[in-house]
């Protein structure tokens, strides 16, 4: 059986947001349970007319207002992706962490979107985590009992480990839960007892919440979908060209080239998602120490060209395609510092961020929650590298 569509423009009248019919992969679309925005850039992720069940069809859910960004920010560390060390004399890399601590997450593994390939031994960085004490799966049902402990909870796309449980067991669905205590439906059928069980959204791809009997509709997961800018801490007299190398939220390969100024925490521009190494050429003059970490500035998933101020400037409003809120609980951010456009010219290691960043301001500590909210400008939607940006660099 193949998955059809039809072309656009399309106008449709009586869509209704929920129902059953005959279509076993019905899910959020033009017609029936929303509408999304394709994510067109790759095989992988693409609509190709006439394939076959469970080929993936990603996208984003809604076409305004999409919630991009739904997270709590772990606290900014200097030292959370590359701890206390001496830089390399010559040309080579960083030790990175390796161990799993300060919204650091070792070991990921991802496909890049550029090659198709699978990119193992990464650090993630946010991802969301959750751990439930007194947990069980029989079948395809995994139980959390009593308290979660967690940042964002279970979600679609956790990984699950823990005493007895399939390494790269999967929740694909929500049961009765919806993040906390409940039950959720797992890939892999096992029988676990008593235990605690933990989650990890992230740690083995780029986590899509699935509809449809083969899962062939897939939407992008606001919990999962926060990227993050790193910074280096140098010794006095530093002045290396660092360069910083990994992937964003999507899985597509970047990098950032930051340049030490001595005794000083630089702070990058670009949000990444997944580090793979933090090298140093042969050239520049080293410190003594280095370190390498997390900053308060903050990835949008979608291009932004403008940022949604309560106060808006008259004649502006259609360049206005970002809002954020921010806080515990989040309130809506009326001022325009800390934001910066998306890069729209030929990116580079020393440009901007390709959709955009937000600067927080007050500092991020776990708790304060980040949500985005973003409406494409007509005019871009059209094409890929207006609606994600241009290819990174």
């Amino acid at each position: 059986m193949a998955i059809t569509a039809f072309s656009g423009p399309i106008v449709t009248f009586g869509s209704t947001p929920g129902g059953s019919d005959y279509n076993p992969e019905q899910g959020p679309s033009l017609f029936n349970l929303g509408e999304g925005l394709l994510d067109q850039r790759n095989s992988t992720t693409a609509y190709d007319p006439g394939q076959s069940n469970g080929n993936i069809t990603a996208g984003w859910f809604a076409s305004t207002a999409i919630q991009t960004v739904n997270y709590n920010p772990s606290t900014l560390a200097a030292n959370n992706i590359a701890a206390s060390q001496t830089p390399p004399v010559g040309a080579g890399s960083l030790t990175l962490v390796s161990s799993t601590a300060a919204g650091i997450t070792v070991s990921c593994s991802i496909t890049s979107m550029s090659t198709g390939a699978s990119v193992t031994g990464l650090l993630g960085i946010d991802l969301p985590t959750a751990s439930s004490a007194t947990s069980t799966i029989s079948g395809n049902t995994f139980t959390a009992v009593g308290a979660v402990t967690a940042n964002t909870a279970f979600t679609v796309g956790s990984v699950l480990s823990g005493t007895g449980v399939t390494s790269g067991t999967k929740i694909v669905s929500f049961g009765t839960g919806t993040g906390g205590a409940g039950t959720y439906i797992v890939d892999t059928p096992q029988t676990v007892t008593s235990t605690t069980i933990t989650g990890v959204a992230g740690k083995s791809g780029i986590p899509l919440i699935p509809f449809g009997q083969s899962g062939t509709v897939q939407i992008y997961n606001p919990l999962c979908m926060l990227g993050r800018a790193v910074s280096i801490t140098t010794a006095a007299t530093d002045n290396t060209v660092y360069t910083v190398n990994g992937y964003d939220i999507y899985g597509y390969p970047m990098s950032e080239s930051i340049t030490a100024n001595g005794a000083t925490t630089v702070a990058g521009k670009k949000a990444f998602k997944y580090i793979s190494s933090v090298t140093a050429p042969a050239t520049g003059t080293r410190g003594a120490t280095i370190t390498v970490g997390t900053q308060d500035i903050f990835g949008f998933p979608l291009y932004s060209a403008g940022f949604q101020a309560i106060a808006t400037t008259a004649g502006t409003e259609n360049n206005q395609d970002v809002s954020v809120y921010w806080g515990t609980p989040p309130i809506a951010i009326t001022a325009t510092t800390g934001y910066l456009a998306g890069v729209n010219t030929t990116p580079s290691a020393t440009t901007g961020d390709v959709r955009g960043t937000y600067a927080v301001q007050s500092a991020a500590d776990g708790t304060k929650r980040l949500i985005v909210y973003q409406t494409p400008n007509p005019a871009i939607i059209a094409g890929a590298s207006g609606l994600f940006g241009l290819t990174q660099a």
